[in-house]
């Protein structure tokens, strides 16, 4: 058996500096003293107790954690390798200290035969200015390009994120998803989360919404799927209503294509914290007016790229799932250029003809870089 004697599991007062974890524990089999108990706090690292005579005992520093509701797990093993558990739900107040995140410097790099590649830099200061050095975040990029990067701020409190390079890669924008760092907390209010590289900056954000239907008929057409220039995209409900959130602000192309249907781009001009409604009236074509590209997407060792980016060019993007497959619908007819990307790789630009009403299958091999 094993139990959290302290700190009490919900204890009325909270919290704060040096804080010592008592865990009773016992086995039937085993001495007092002989067995193996750890503790960690939120999921982590397991850490050792020390056995005093009477429990196993060990420090814990609360200011190594951000003020607010954690979880004390505990754990003992006996001779046998069997194991309990116990956990303590508790809340710590130290007054931490806080950091805000500005991410509004976003930026396309041009390089050699139009391959560019977007770039983002975090800076993460205190409440005074200071750099905040250690502050891990994680983002997404969209645009020409989109996926998720990470990193730790350095000793100027900047991180510098990339994407992949991109041939004719023109625009892209980047938001922070998440940012911590033990003991700290974040003002997410009054940071600034989202840049692009037209400028537009901060929280800088609105949304676009509307409704696809038959220009013939005025009905709705579901499934149908729609994408912005910033790389957000979605698909038409059964009723052929969309919503599009977190766009970029300025000047935004919005393209609907579907099965069936000739493609159509509108143009939308997007302010911050507006929905912009954008309606398409898409005319019928006699073959079909899209077409859908699936396919896996290889390491050049073999293995299969699960989480890779694969993207039409202009157009919507899909990621590939575990086994490396990704399937792409709603792709307009014709002659298109197809991107795979992902994080540690070299991105490959592909054409292929995509039939209209039909599917294509497009494979990538990707060489670590």
């Amino acid at each position: 058996s094993a139990s959290i004697v302290a700190p009490p599991d919900g204890g009325p007062d909270p919290l704060a500096g040096s804080v010592e974890v008592r865990i009773d524990a016992s086995d039937a089999e085993d001495l007092p003293g002989t067995l193996s108990v750890e503790w960690r706090i939120d999921g982590g690292a397991w850490q050792p107790a020390a056995w005093d005579g009477a429990e196993y005992v060990a420090d814990w520093d609360t200011t190594t954690v951000a003020d607010g509701p954690h979880v004390v797990d505990a754990r003992a093993i006996d001779s046998d390798l069997s194991a309990a558990t116990d956990a303590s739900s508790v809340t710590v107040a130290n007054g931490s200290p806080e950091f805000t995140v500005d991410a509004s410097d976003v930026t396309v790099i041009t390089g050699r035969g139009n391959r560019n590649r977007g770039e983002a830099v975090i800076v993460v200061v205190d409440e005074g200015g200071s750099p905040v050095d250690g502050v891990a975040v994680t983002g997404a990029f969209t645009g020409d390009w989109s996926g998720s990067e990470s990193g730790t701020t350095n000793g100027l409190g900047e991180l510098v994120l990339t994407t992949p390079t991109v041939k004719n890669l023109g625009f892209v924008a980047f938001c922070v998803d998440s940012a911590a760092k033990g003991g700290w907390t974040w003002d997410m209010a009054g940071s600034t989360l989202c840049g692009d590289s037209d400028g537009g900056g901060g929280g800088a954000v609105g949304s676009v919404s509307g409704s696809v239907t038959d220009a013939a008929t005025s009905s709705g057409i579901s499934n149908a799927a729609v994408s912005t220039d910033t790389g957000q995209s979605t698909n038409t409900d059964a009723f052929g209503n969309y919503a599009i959130a977190s766009v970029p602000v300025g000047n935004r192309t919005v393209t609907a294509t579907a099965s069936g249907y000739e493609s159509q781009n509108l143009a939308a001009s997007v302010s911050e914290g507006v929905d912009t409604i954008v309606d398409f009236a898409l005319d019928e074509t006699p073959t079909g007016g899209s077409g859908s590209v699936r396919g896996t997407v290889y390491s050049s060792t073999g293995a299969k790229l699960g989480g890779a980016t694969v993207q039409v060019l202009g157009g919507t993007s899909s990621l590939t799932n575990k086994g490396g497959k990704y399937t792409i619908q709603n792709v307009p007819a014709g002659l298109q250029t197809v991107i795979a990307s992902t994080a540690g790789y070299s991105s490959v630009e592909q054409q292929v003809d995509v039939p209209a009403g039909s599917s294509v299958t497009l494979d990538f091999t990707l060489t670590p870089q």
